[in-house]
């Protein structure tokens, strides 16, 4: 067995997306797939110019279901609330972690600036 392969297998392992992500939709997809999702709070430009507080979250997403995750690819929720991917975090192996921030009409127009 390789390194990377080992790395593969621990990590299913201790970040178990199955038993303990919620179900996403990725870019509209036909099928949900299994995320770990953390939720926060960001600031991000309104459409005059100021700062918005709005809700965000950190999405683990398994390689295997999303090849390469890129700006402005949307995940749907379980409540049905759409978030915008803003940036890739890290990649590794097994897993690829994004932020996104939810849709509102306010920063709809400025997503993807």
């Amino acid at each position: 067995m390789t390194l990377k392969t080992q790395m593969a297998a621990d990590a299913s392992i201790f970040i178990d997306t199955d038993d303990f992500g919620e179900e996403i939709t990725y870019n509209g997809a036909a099928s949900t797939i299994n995320a770990e999702l953390v939720y926060g709070e960001t600031v991000v430009e309104d459409e005059m110019g100021g700062q918005q507080l709005v809700k965000s979250m950190e999405a683990m997403i398994k390689k295997s279901d999303v090849t390469l995750p890129a700006r402005n690819d949307t995940i749907e929720n379980s409540d049905e609330e759409v978030f915008v991917v803003q940036r890739s975090i890290r990649s590794d192996a097994v897993f690829h972690i994004v932020e996104a921030v939810k849709v509102t009409r306010q920063t709809l127009g400025n997503i993807g600036r």
